[in-house]
């Protein structure tokens, strides 16, 4: 990976990280089935934000007595965090690395690194 690489990396993983954190935190509590329908239907709770879940602070959404929700919630949070640092780690490493690797280096003329075929013969019909 030389500099243009690593700085364009860096920049779509900042972007990827920016995008995902503020998302609120959603897990996966469960499917709506509608028989007369066929239908299948996941259903999501939205806890809240990542950090705030960390802290204690849950959504409006999950009641003070919903002790599994909360602790799905949680996982859920942290699962988002871990994801976020982890992105963080190689957004930091593509940068690094980039720098320190310098520009891609010059290509030379194709003339300069191969000789020249020589000219075609004459065919000869038998």
């Amino acid at each position: 990976m030389y500099r243009r690489t690593g700085i364009v990396l860096f920049v779509l993983l900042t972007a990827w990280g920016l995008w995902i954190y503020p998302k609120p935190v959603t897990y996966e509590r469960g499917k709506s089935i509608d028989y007369s329908e066929g239908k299948v239907e996941t259903v999501y709770v939205t806890c809240g934000q990542a950090l705030d879940i960390l802290s204690g602070d849950f959504g409006d959404s999950i009641p003070s007595t919903a002790f599994y929700m909360q602790s799905q919630c949680t996982k859920a949070a942290r699962s988002r965090v871990a994801g976020v640092a982890i992105i963080g780690v190689l957004d930091l490493a593509s940068l690094i690395i980039g720098l320190f690797r310098g520009p891609a280096p010059k290509v030379a003329p194709i003339d300069a690194v191969l000789d020249r075929l020589p000219p075609p013969r004459e065919s000869s019909s038998v």
